[in-house]
């Protein structure tokens, strides 16, 4: 017959009796670990959704940054635009100003060629070159209409060695008011004195203006005689002759 041994009976006894404990024991643990892996899964899903929402906050606040500047920028090029319109405006006016100061004058080129000539000039070819300014300023005598002017000309004879400068003081008469209203040209009187020279002389003739179509020039088609007091070189006799020519005038 055979007998236990008491102290493993007892060990016997006591793994039996703890083993629900320890079954409990470790299935405690078990849950706590999932409780603790969950609950850090949970802080690290916090953790990136809030760093995505930095950088989605961040990202705003770049993007509006930059919308600041673009509409920064495109403010100075508007005030850079409008200050340049508004010079643009200022000089356009300032010039637009300097041409109504200038509004109803005339300014001219003359070139004539001699067709007779008085005594020592008979016979001797020769130039007559000038520039003539016509202004606004005059009055009306009757059916005419009278006009003051200026005009520098410069005459020259080579072959009787006569040459010089006429400054001379003019009134342009015009004479359309005395002509149908369909008459197409400008016709004009023109009577002028001053210095010739050495001496002092006077001219007296006829033009007609052919204006050019929608342009602020035209042609002047003329001939007039110019008497001397001198007619130099020496020679202290008058003389004089008549020229036909052109002028080109501009009108501002």
């Amino acid at each position: 017959m055979k007998y236990f041994n008491p102290i493993l009976s007892v060990v016997f006894i006591l793994s039996v009796a703890f083993a629900p404990i320890i079954a409990q024991e470790e299935e405690e643990a078990t849950g706590q670990e999932e409780a603790i892996t969950e609950e850090e899964a949970v802080v690290e899903e916090e953790a990136i959704v809030e760093e995505e929402a930095i950088v989605e906050e961040e990202a705003v606040v770049e993007e509006e940054a930059a919308e600041a500047v673009e509409e920064a920028v495109e403010e100075e090029l508007e005030m850079a635009a409008e200050e340049e319109a508004v010079e643009e405006i200022a000089v356009a006016e300032e010039a637009e100003g300097a041409m109504s100061q200038l509004g109803g004058f005339t300014v001219g080129l003359n070139f004539g060629i001699p067709i007779f000539a008085g005594e020592f000039l008979s016979g001797v070819s020769g130039t007559n070159f000038g520039i003539l300014v016509g202004s606004p300023y005059g009055l009306p005598l009757g059916p005419l209409s009278l006009g003051v002017g200026a005009e520098i000309l410069i005459y020259d004879f080579p072959d009787a060695d006569y040459s010089g400068i006429a400054i001379l003081g003019t009134a342009n008469i015009g004479l359309n008011n005395m002509l149908p209203p369909t008459f197409p040209a400008i016709v004009a009187l023109q009577v002028g004195g001053g210095l010739f020279g050495e001496g002092i002389g006077v001219t007296l003739g006829a033009s007609v203006d052919i204006p050019i179509a929608n342009l602020p020039v035209g042609i002047k088609i003329y001939g007039r005689g110019n008497a001397t007091s001198k007619g130099g070189s020496g020679q202290e006799n008058s003389t004089g002759w008549a020229n036909l020519g052109a002028m080109v005038i501009y009108s501002f």
